[in-house]
């Protein structure tokens, strides 16, 4: 542009700021001086209910097992060749909601929060919620088998410390029995070694009873003193028992060295059957060690599982649209169409006080409060008036949007001020309207 273009362009500005300030100042003369008549706009508050990024479980029919969908299993191949990724594949995000089944509201209705708008097809959540409760369910099954296997341990357990009881008291018995033997071989061979002496004896003793006989033959019969008599008697005795008593304890010792055989036998054996229990007691605890890691990590499977259910359930919950907020339908997406994600499935024009924008110069922001009175007009109403208060002041200088009908021109910097219209007091929303606040 030159030189010339360049004047014609500022002089072109300075004409429209200086008609702009003209008009204005008609209008404040035509106002009355506790008045502040400027354009506004009721406000529109319409809130937009957007289509939900579903998360639909795919099933891979070759194993059986459900996925997430969005994952590239021809990518997963072995070695180091593999094969290059889709970009549908690639991305992690779905692009379509799904196909709507039922749009529950039309232009017009009124809707309250939380009130059911819109369902999906929930086909595939259904699976993805069957298949998550399923795959629960196993793990919790899994943890059962563990603790049934830990319970039969700790039968096994106790039967071997039943057993090493049973084996600490044959020890006992066994080593009492040895005790008793010894002592009755002991007096077995003292009785042998006498009988012993008296069978070398046997000659003296035979001659010293015929002595004794002889000298009882010399008393007349009936007239023997009994102390020769027991004498006789002991002595006879003592030679008729030798050789059956020696055959008695010949017999005697080889029992109790047999007894003694078997429980020396038993004493050896003793050492090898409590190493045996020993090994078993190490293989059960190492086997409890084992399943017991296991049980834990199995518990932390199951526990992820049910976080899987309620993963599955807020994926299924996700595909019944809410209205979050109270108001009036202005526009219903139509049943049985596909959605994208973020696409509008329902408009609402949200219940609530009304508002009402406009936008002031410095001097005109000087004169006006929160909680100033205003009265609003538009033309599509002779005659009405609403009444509202200022409830918001920015803090900031802005130029005013092109589309806003201010009497401002729109390249002088203004602050945005909005007001509340009294319960009942409403305006047709995107309505250009004329506001007079009080400044008194």
């Amino acid at each position: 542009m030159n030189r010339s273009g360049r004047i014609v362009a500022i002089l072109a500005i300075i004409a429209v700021v200086v008609a702009g300030g003209v008009s204005w100042a008609r209008a404040s003369k035509a106002a009355p001086t506790n008045r502040l008549v400027v354009a506004g706009n009721a406000r529109a508050d319409i809130r937009t209910i957007s289509a939900p990024a579903l998360t639909y479980t795919v099933p891979d029919y070759t194993v059986g097992i459900p996925k997430p969908a969005g994952s590239n299993p021809a990518a997963m191949g072995t070695g180091s060749k593999r094969s290059a990724p889709s970009t549908a594949a690639r991305s992690s995000q779905p692009v379509v909601s799904g196909r709507l089944t039922k749009v529950l509201v039309r232009e017009g209705d009124h809707v309250d929060a939380g009130q059911v708008v819109a369902e999906f097809d929930t086909a595939l959540l259904d699976l993805g919620v069957d298949a998550a409760e399923a795959a629960a369910r196993k793990s919790r099954t899994d943890v059962s088998v563990i603790d049934g296997n830990l319970d039969d341990l700790d039968t096994a357990s106790g039967k071997l410390a039943d057993a090493r009881t049973k084996m600490a008291t044959a020890k006992a018995s066994l080593l009492k029995a040895r005790s008793t033997l010894t002592k009755a071989r002991a007096t077995l061979l003292s009785q042998r070694a006498k009988l012993r002496a008296a069978k070398a004896q046997r000659p003296q003793l035979e001659a010293a009873l015929a002595a004794l006989k002889a000298q009882a033959a010399t008393f007349p019969p009936g007239s023997v003193p009994p102390a020769l008599q027991a004498k006789i008697a002991d002595l006879t005795k003592l030679l008729a028992s030798i050789d059956p008593g020696l055959a008695a304890i010949a017999k005697g010792l080889a029992k109790v060295d047999t007894n003694l055989a078997k429980v020396e036998k038993g004493l050896a054996s003793l050492p090898a059957a409590s190493a045996k229990l020993s090994s078993a007691e190490a293989k059960l605890d190492d086997a409890r060690t084992m399943l017991g890691n296991a049980k834990d990590v199995l518990g932390i499977v199951a526990d992820g599982q049910s976080i899987g259910v309620q993963l599955a359930k807020a994926r299924l919950a996700q595909a019944t649209v809410r209205a979050p907020y109270a108001g009036t339908v202005t526009f219903a997406r139509r049943s049985n169409t596909v959605a994208m994600v973020g696409a509008p499935l329902v408009r609402v024009a949200a219940d609530g006080v009304q508002r009402v924008d406009t936008y002031l110069t410095a001097d005109q922001v000087a004169r006006v409060t929160i909680g100033s009175e205003a009265d609003v007009t538009y033309d599509s109403a002779p005659g009405t008036t609403l009444h509202g208060a200022v409830a918001t002041i920015s803090s900031a200088y802005v130029f005013p949007p092109t589309s806003f009908p201010t009497q401002i021109v729109h390249m002088t910097r203004a602050v945005k001020v909005t007001i509340e219209l009294d319960e009942g007091d409403t305006a047709p929303p995107g309505t250009p309207v004329d506001v007079s606040i009080h400044t008194d």
